[in-house]
């Protein structure tokens, strides 16, 4: 089977979210199973410098577009594939984060910088550039890439494609006045298919133009009515029938396991628990946080002061937290230099607070290995990677139970800590007082006398065992889902 697999990141060249981890596990399990298949993202400086060496391979014009699109090949070691970037100069040739700027806002050209790449990743697709090559079928990640099956579905000749969303959230969707700019097909720009609320929708167009959809979560799919997502995507989604399966994505076991993890100060299992102790020193030191056995706490969210913010933790939450226990702080920022509230967290515990700008591999790996504790946002995303890593290096979970995302996680209530099936804290919503219930009742279980942290710690890493088998299950499943796409083409819902 030939397919082109389209993202927005990809580990190792760029990440800022499980995406990148997800995309990563999957091609390269697809690909040890014999399967042409060949990776696309946006050419950012970071994911060229990290595929080093690059080669040419196309340059092509589409209207729309006022530079010609280069496309170049790249290289990551241990994989056979070809990776391609999309080079548009004016519109990725930036240094950061790929979405938001230096100030943690959103980038006010996403919408066109990732319609252009919708289109770029099309006309490949179609074996429009030159390459002599032509996909079965095309799977598609997220908003970033949903234009591609719409304007695929455009052309009679077109590959079979699939979509995976990751994210549903409001905030990903754009002013609909902005559209009169793309150079889309008129069709596209009008599609109630395209549409959210008013606003336009890339997430909803890679929804009703897929021959096949992906949701991560079968808690989600189980209970789309009440999802409490937008009448209009609900509706979508509701009439997809078949065409909506559920495949759970597996760890990576090459990637996370910390019996034989290279990038941190002490290997260990569950079995030898006790040696995670020197990795959470490691930090500490590294941070310069007080050297101690307190909880020590890192933060995978970005912060805000919207107290009607149901995604992100609140600076409150957190300052209430470092004011009533004696945890320890890791922040990692979705911005170079941190927002001003988070350097007012830092500034505020000196010795407890530490911001940590987007972590490399390395560091990642040692932020999980060496916390006691990993805090998760209430985000609306249905592919959650790093808190199973998390679980799996023996870091308890502390992650919100929006869109079912913490279906894999066993909360840790009176009863579950009993019966040693708890492997994580689940809280029902971003309330304050929500958060600090739950976050409380962590640090003092944390704190509690006994081997009963340990317990929990190891039930976390046992429960959570990446295996070859799962990558390679969960690659076979999405096989089928491609097979099901190619067999039974939707038409297009706009004629």
């Amino acid at each position: 089977m030939k397919i082109l697999f389209a993202c927005s990141e990809y580990h190792p060249l760029i990440q800022t979210d499980d995406v990148a981890d997800f995309a990563a596990s999957l091609t390269t399990a697809i690909g040890q199973l014999s399967h042409d298949i060949r990776v696309i993202l946006p050419a950012y400086p970071e994911a060229v410098n990290a595929a080093v060496p690059v080669e040419t391979v196309a340059t092509f014009d589409f209207s729309g577009c006022d530079e010609s699109i280069r496309l170049l090949k790249g290289h990551i070691n241990g994989i056979s594939f070809p990776i391609y970037l999309v080079e548009a100069t004016a519109m990725f040739s930036r240094h950061g984060h790929p979405y938001l700027d230096a100030e943690g806002n959103r980038r006010p050209d996403n919408l066109m910088r990732f319609a252009m790449f919708s289109q770029a990743v099309s006309m490949i697709a179609l074996n429009h550039v030159g390459l002599n090559w032509k996909p079965d079928l095309v799977h598609c990640n997220d908003w970033q890439t949903g234009l591609v099956p719409a304007l695929l579905a455009q052309d009679w000749n077109r590959p079979a494609t699939l979509f995976t969303f990751h994210h549903l959230s409001a905030k990903d969707d754009f002013d609909a006045a902005m559209v009169d700019d793309l150079k889309l097909p008129g069709t596209i720009k009008a599609s109630e298919h395209c549409h959210v609320d008013g606003r336009f929708s890339m997430t909803r167009a890679g929804i009703a133009y897929s021959d096949c959809n992906v949701s991560g979560s079968q808690y989600f799919s189980d209970n789309l009515e009440n999802s409490q997502l937008s009448p209009d995507l609900l509706s979508e989604l509701s009439d997809l029938g078949e065409r909506l399966q559920t495949i759970i994505p597996a760890l990576d076991e090459t990637r996370w396991n910390p019996a034989n993890d290279k990038l941190i100060t002490q290997p260990y299992d569950a079995a030898t628990i006790d040696l995670k102790a020197p990795n959470k020193l490691t930090l500490q030191q590294k941070f310069n946080l007080e050297e101690s056995a307190n909880c020590l706490v890192s933060v995978f969210s970005e912060l805000t002061r919207d107290d009607m913010d149901e995604e992100h933790l609140s600076v409150d939450f957190l300052t209430f937290l470092l004011e009533k226990t004696q945890i320890q702080l890791l922040v990692c920022c979705q911005t170079p230099k941190g927002l001003a509230a988070e350097k007012q967290l830092e500034a505020s515990f000196p010795g407890r607070v530490s911001l940590v700008n987007l972590p490399d591999e390395k560091l990642l790996h040692q932020i999980i290995a060496g916390s006691d504790v990993a805090i998760f946002g209430n985000e609306k995303k249905l592919t959650r990677q790093l808190p199973r890593a998390c679980c799996r290096y023996g870091t308890v979970p502390m992650l919100g139970q929006s869109l079912g995302h913490a279906e894999s996680i066993v909360n840790a209530t009176s009863e579950n800590l009993m019966k040693n099936t708890a492997t994580g804290f689940v809280y029902k919503d971003n309330h304050l007082e929500t958060l600090l219930e739950t976050a409380e009742r962590l640090v003092k279980y944390h704190a509690r006398s006994g081997p009963w942290w340990k317990k929990l710690a190891a039930n976390c890493m046992t429960e959570f065992v990446a295996t070859p088998q799962n990558r390679l299950e969960f690659a076979h499943q999405y096989l089928e889902c491609y097979q099901y796409a190619i067999d039974n083409p939707t038409s297009n819902p706009d004629q």
